[in-house]
């Protein structure tokens, strides 16, 4: 499968309620470790899945359009919010 097919199947499930289900979910599981964020590759990992996103730069350039999606859509989530890390 493209890419592109990868990312607008990624894109069709994107929805307030599912991005805060993936995001509470990786929170615990990231809590376990001794943590009380969640790096955002880890939510891009969940909502992604085992799907594809290719190598390299094809890649890189999927999960930055990914990120970008989330942290629009968790202005329509009042209980989160994306803070920038520091690395």
């Amino acid at each position: 499968m493209s890419v592109q097919k990868v990312l607008d199947q990624v894109f069709s499930e994107l929805t307030p309620s599912h991005v805060q289900e993936v995001i509470l979910r990786m929170a615990e599981e990231h809590r376990v470790e001794g943590s009380a964020g969640v790096p955002f590759y880890r939510i891009v990992d969940g909502l992604v899945g085992a799907r594809d996103l290719g190598t390299g730069a094809d890649r890189w350039h999927a999960r930055m359009k990914i990120k970008r999606a989330v942290i629009e859509m968790l202005d329509q989530i009042p209980e989160m919010k994306y803070v920038e890390g520091d690395a």
